[in-house]
């Protein structure tokens, strides 16, 4: 079942970043990450180290950092975007340094079993980038969402509530793959159902991302916005 779970996450981001390499580099690369970050726990669960560490690095740090860089480019234009997406590189590759040469602790990489992989790699240098990716992955997709609502509380029309609505789905893609969430997990005694939470996430982004495009024509009537102004959709390049 577990390595059922990893292959759905990885289908799931592998299609969410063909999808959307068009649409926006870092929610498509945000994607990619968290498919090749399946493919990787799988490895781990078969006892393998080097695909834990990959697995961390790219799943539990760097994913909410892309995911974070990638709302804030429609929200603020590339111009204000262009200093947080060059943050999220550098530390990209900070964190890809120093997670593979990590230490292991083998009792609880064998003890993996489908969980979140709490205190399998030993504390080191990584820990400070991994805090950052996901404090600041959150971050940026927040205040995106939170300005994208500004916006379209400001000026009613179909193309910022799709914008609103896309960046706030996506913030929920961020936040399910949260320690809170994989507690709750837990006490209903389905702690190795990790990875579901990841495809849960990768689903929720992917649906976010084209949601900001454009609102399906029913929610638009739902809504009773002006869909004769609904081709001016908020993107991201």
């Amino acid at each position: 079942m577990i390595y059922a779970f990893c292959a759905l996450a990885a289908v799931i981001g592998f299609g969410g970043a063909w999808a959307l390499r068009r649409q926006s580099f870092f929610w498509a690369g945000g994607l990619l990450i968290g498919g090749l970050a399946a493919i990787s726990y799988a490895g781990a669960t078969g006892g393998n180290a080097l695909g834990f560490k990959l697995y961390y690095a790219l799943g539990a740090s760097m994913f909410p950092g892309w995911i974070g860089a990638g709302s804030l480019r429609p929200a603020v234009g590339p111009k204000a975007a262009r200093w947080p997406a060059i943050f999220v590189l550098l530390l990209s590759a900070v964190q890809i340094g120093l997670t593979l040469p990590a230490d292991v602790n083998a009792g609880a990489l064998a003890a993996l079993h489908g969980s979140n992989g709490e205190g399998v790699l030993l504390r080191g240098g990584w820990v400070a980038p991994t805090v950052l990716f996901n404090t600041f992955g959150l971050g940026f997709a927040a205040v995106a969402a939170f300005l994208a609502w500004w916006q379209a509380v400001r000026v009613q029309q179909a193309a910022t509530a799709a914008s609103a609505i896309g960046l706030s789905v996506v913030v929920l893609g961020v936040l399910v793959r949260s320690a809170a969430v994989y507690r709750m997990l837990t006490q209903a005694g389905a702690p190795q159902a990790f990875m579901l939470l990841d495809a849960a996430a990768f689903a929720l982004v992917w649906a976010g991302a084209v949601l900001s495009r454009e609102l399906p024509e029913s929610l638009r009537r739902f809504l009773g916005l002006d869909q004769g102004r609904s081709s001016q959709q908020v993107r991201s390049p």
